[in-house]
């Protein structure tokens, strides 16, 4: 064998072993903030060495609650299938008492990340006897939070790598998301098929957010009675039936002749 050929040969083998050794990923940190029954809460460095995000921040708990309400969930379902549901509508994503779970570690996440960071969460919940999970990533960057989806309602703690229908009756559910108010959403930050596909991302613009919810709130007008005057309305009702019976018992005693003593 020539010199030739073994140098060239090393230099082959030293190029495949650094294309391998570029392709093992590098572990991402992650640095726990709860872990509970319900659901763990980290913070993890991103994927890309680049990014960044604007960490540490601190936002209200109403913001991120309206983030979080603002998820839904749709199963994609086939025309056979959706014909036999009674009800495939969108639902939200999270009840009622996950949000109240997600909403401070969340937080508490966002005041302590730095711009290297996201903050990853994890929802256990059990269905059937068996236990679902919800995992997905947050973080904000220019008055936006973005939100991830990497799975729901799943059997395994591993994300799927793809959500597309199946020809099977049987199949597990599939999922498509969509965000309300949907004026929020900054679609042009995003890939046309984010939506379809895991991981869901939203980009949700704040400053809108706060804008719709406030839009949409109902507080007292000076026009609407308030709870105060609605209790004196039914007090002085029930005085007045009062009264009434008072009146009635009196004409009753009056009208009936006194009773002969035997």
């Amino acid at each position: 064998m020539s010199s030739t050929f073994r140098h060239t040969t090393l230099l082959i083998l030293i190029c495949i072993g650094c294309a391998i050794s570029s392709c093992v990923a590098v572990p991402r940190v992650k640095t726990s903030i709860f872990e509970g029954q319900q659901g763990t809460i980290s913070l993890r460095v991103f994927a890309e060495p680049m990014q960044r995000a604007q960490h540490p921040v601190t936002l209200e708990p109403h913001i991120i609650r309206g983030v979080l309400k603002g998820l839904y969930v749709h199963d994609t379902q086939s025309i056979l299938e959706s014909a036999l549901t009674a009800n495939n509508s969108p639902v939200q994503a999270f009840t009622q008492e996950e949000i109240d779970f997600l909403v401070p570690h969340i937080i508490a996440g966002l005041e302590k990340a730095t711009p290297e960071e996201e903050i990853v969460f994890q929802m256990h919940s059990s269905q059937s006897h068996h236990t679902r999970y919800t995992t997905g990533s947050l973080y904000c960057s220019d008055s936006t939070a973005h939100v991830l989806i990497h799975g729901y309602h799943e059997a395994s703690k591993k994300p799927p790598l793809l959500s597309r229908p199946s020809t099977s009756f049987s199949r597990p559910k599939m999922w498509t998301m969509s965000f309300q108010p949907s004026k929020a959403v900054i679609n042009t930050s995003l890939d046309t098929t984010s939506q379809t596909s895991f991981p869901f991302h939203f980009a949700i613009h704040l400053p809108r957010l706060t804008q719709t919810m406030k839009h949409h709130a109902s507080p007292i007008t000076p026009e609407s009675p308030s709870i105060h005057e609605e209790v004196e309305g039914l007090r002085e009702s029930l005085q007045q039936q009062h009264r009434q019976i008072e009146r009635l018992e009196n004409q009753l005693q009056i009208d009936s002749p006194p009773q002969l003593l035997r």
